[in-house]
């Protein structure tokens, strides 16, 4: 990296005495205005080499001419910003610009030498100079109108990266932070309004709730805005914001905002969606990693702000700001996607939780969750994120300017808030499926869980007896279960005859197509441990943890799932001739076991791949296309062996890949294509 950055080092040109033609990625037949101002001869060479060092060692620190110094700097125009050259270089190479103007020194100044150097040791004086982000800001604005903006906008992207990346800060979950638009002012509650918990704690009732960290706001004092807008900040909050800004520019934090909501705004409604198709395809197969990533994060961070300060309950469509750097995120994440599908092993540029924004967590879940279901009810056809953003006119519709329309970019704690309103909703009984199970041994505990949970088996079920030894003469009679006896392992069943305990084995279902699981598994869970008289919340957690724990365990015989040691996860395991029944039981208790961990908020460790949670999303009408990406995260050595197979051209195929699969001497037989 070093000898990389001399040599970059070594190719930056003198501002103000050198031509075009001898600047790298240059031809030397264009003719280039390289001149930052007039330049005063205020030093000679050798106190230049004093100043500067060896040659080799000079870096963007040497002194530019001030490119404000003129009066009336000229402006860049859209002509000019077609002289935007990039090479191939770096993927994006070397951003050279023409013109004597403000924006062209600026972006002469950032972008005369190769992206990585620029991106490292590029001046921090310059984030401070009005003038300077003034000029980047209305650059932003003309880019769209030059003769190939998609390039042009990528160019000023690249210029002012080094003034976005890392300029917000941070709170403690991660979230960037700017200051309240709005002057804030401190209010005291009354001492009639003072109160007290039942455990004594001294509390004030301000009806109000911090847009920072989405608590009741209880203490005495708290700060709220003097505007039109109801944004208010406990004194906790209040003081460590001010604290983080502290030392900080304003000025440039202010700018980041500015110039990352202006360059979204211009490329939403100033690109025709062909040109915004175009930078897609740039940022993706153009751009570094590493800069992809730093431009994610700058506009995460401008996202995250921007929330803070909308009115997510009641003027959520007023939040120009931030919807505004959702679309152009959006716009990142189609990018970040497309390397993705273009390849076989290879994933995204950037990894998904790159793109999540914390801030969402400060948000109410219920109010978010109740515009998502009441949009989808009302409209047959909701168009997906991807439509709004890329297709035709973008707008902040209804649709959009709703979280869960962005599930890509929402944290999970609360995509989860929102699953268990929307759970609780969907059951349609109240009634409360009260089980005992059995905590020891294993085995006892998984036919308990696949008897209640797999099998649909509760007090008032029917049921036929099958495969029954010592009184054959009773098989295929029917009966209703009275209850289950945990000391003995059997169902107590009601028959004509009278009553008969019998194992679960030699129980089955009249119809075992028609049968009602959602008044029976889908019930809501009041599980006991047979012996123990506790119950309640916190024992149906503990039971889905063992019963989870108990499906897993690989020393059972007939274990529904296969472990991986090199994954560290879970796989169906292959189906035996005589656990075939029980298997299929199994993993419907396992499916209960998970749907019941997000109705009770219970934690379950994350032992199976994406592609379980997809084959569960199928169900609700997820479009997801399977690749090979997806097989590799089930079993990579076969995905590397399908990924060789289908990137050899040669035409002895079935010769070098012994293909042992069903059929497969067909498919050897078959020609290539």
């Amino acid at each position: 990296m070093k000898r990389m950055k001399r040599q970059a080092r070594s190719r930056i040109a003198q501002p103000g005495n050198v031509s075009a033609d001898e600047l790298p990625g240059s031809s030397g037949e264009d003719t280039f205005s390289m001149s930052c101002a007039p330049v005063k001869d205020s030093a000679t060479e050798e106190e230049a080499q004093h100043q500067s060092g060896p040659a080799e060692d000079r870096v963007m620190d040497q002194e530019c001419p001030d490119p404000m110094a003129t009066d009336e700097p000229a402006d860049l125009g859209a002509a000019d910003i077609d002289d935007v050259l990039i090479d191939d270089e770096w993927g994006i190479g070397k951003l050279l610009c023409v013109g004597e103007g403000a924006r062209g020194a600026i972006l002469r100044k950032c972008c005369s030498s190769d992206i990585p150097v620029i991106h490292n040791d590029v001046e921090p004086a310059l984030g401070a100079n009005a003038t300077a982000r003034e000029s980047l800001l209305r650059l932003a604005e003309e880019a769209v109108h030059a003769e190939d903006p998609s390039r042009a906008v990528s160019g000023v992207m690249v210029a002012a990266l080094p003034l976005l990346y890392g300029v917000l800060p941070r709170d403690q979950h991660g979230a960037g932070l700017t200051p309240h638009p709005h002057l804030m002012e401190k209010y005291t509650i009354p001492e009639e309004l003072k109160g007290y918990t039942v455990t004594g704690v001294q509390v004030y009732q301000s009806s109000k709730a911090c847009d920072n960290c989405d608590q009741h706001i209880s203490d005495q004092h708290y700060w709220s805005c003097t505007e039109d807008c109801t944004v208010d900040f406990c004194v906790r909050c209040y003081d460590e914001m001010v604290a983080l800004f502290q030392g900080r520019d304003l000025e440039h934090v202010n700018w980041v905002v500015q110039f990352i909501t202006k360059l979204a705004t211009a490329v939403l409604h100033g690109l025709s969606s062909p040109d915004r198709g175009s930078l897609v395809q740039r940022l993706a197969f153009d751009w570094p990693s590493v800069l992809f990533d730093h431009l994610v994060n700058a506009v995460v961070d401008v996202a995250n702000a921007s929330l803070v300060h909308v009115e997510d309950n009641c003027k959520i469509l007023e939040g120009v700001e931030f919807w505004s750097s959702v679309a152009l995120l959006q716009m990142l994440h189609t990018a970040n996607q497309l390397p993705h599908s273009s390849m076989f092993l290879d994933g995204p540029k950037v990894g998904e939780e790159a793109f999540l924004l914390q801030a969402i967590n400060k948000c109410e879940a219920y109010s978010d969750w109740k515009r998502w279901t009441e949009l989808n009810a009302a409209e047959s056809m909701v168009p997906s994120v991807e439509t709004m953003v890329m297709a035709g006119k973008f707008e902040i519709s209804e649709a959009f300017s709703c979280f869960l329309t962005h599930c890509n970019l929402v944290p999970v704690a609360f995509r989860r808030e929102c699953t268990k309103f929307d759970a609780y909703t969907s059951i349609g009984s109240r009634e409360r499926n009260r089980i005992a199970v059995r905590r020891e041994p294993a085995d006892a505990t998984r036919g308990d869980v696949a008897d209640f949970l797999g099998r649909g088996f509760i007090t008032g079920t029917e049921v036929v007896l099958r495969g029954l030894k010592s009184k054959p003469e009773l098989n295929g009679l029917m009966g209703v279960l009275k209850g289950f006896d945990a000391v003995s392992g059997r169902w107590l069943v009601c028959l004509e005859e009278g009553n008969l305990k019998v194992k679960s084995l030699n129980l089955e279902h009249p119809d075992e197509g028609d049968v009602d699981y959602e008044n029976s598994v889908g019930l809501l869970l009041d599980a006991s441990f047979h012996g123990e008289p506790a119950r309640g919340p916190g024992v149906v957690r503990e039971f889905i943890q063992l019963g989870l724990q108990s499906l897993l365990d690989q020393e059972t015989e007939s274990s529904p799932w296969e472990y991986s040691p090199e994954l560290r996860t879970y796989w169906f395991a292959p189906t035996s001739e005589t656990g075939g029944v029980l298997q299929g039981a199994l993993y419907r208790a396992t499916g209960a076991i998970m749907a019941h961990a997000v109705l009770t908020d219970t934690f379950l460790p994350p032992v199976f791949p994406e592609a379980i949670y997809q084959l569960l999303l199928r169900g609700l009408g997820s479009q997801h296309e399977w690749k090979l990406a997806d097989l590799a995260n089930i079993s990579p050595s076969m995905a590397s062996g399908l990924e060789a197979l289908i990137e050899y051209d040669g035409d002895d195929v079935a010769e070098l890949f012994e293909l042992d699969w069903p059929r497969s001497d067909e498919l050897a037989s078959l020609a290539r294509e």
